[in-house]
């Protein structure tokens, strides 16, 4: 069984779960070049404005955001 989680997005690219908590994850979108977090099923825009927003990761606190328009890797601080 497939389950949509949050249908109101679209164009995604990269997700992470959140390590400190299983009911947080966030979610690149490459077309609206923004970065989401996703906590319990409500859906918060975190960062706007990266072009092309790839996928991410989580390393020391950060979320990598890659900017496939840009060249370049933006850092976002998470909590």
């Amino acid at each position: 069984n497939k389950k949509m989680i949050i249908p109101e997005l679209g164009h995604l690219d990269g997700i992470e779960v959140d390590p400190n908590s299983s009911n947080r994850m966030y979610v690149s979108d490459w077309v609206k070049g923004a970065l989401y977090k996703i906590d319990g099923g409500r859906v918060s825009k975190e960062v706007g404005g990266i072009p092309g927003a790839a996928d991410i990761g989580i390393i020391a606190g950060e979320i990598l955001v890659p900017s496939m328009s840009e060249n370049k890797v933006l850092t976002v601080p998470f909590y």
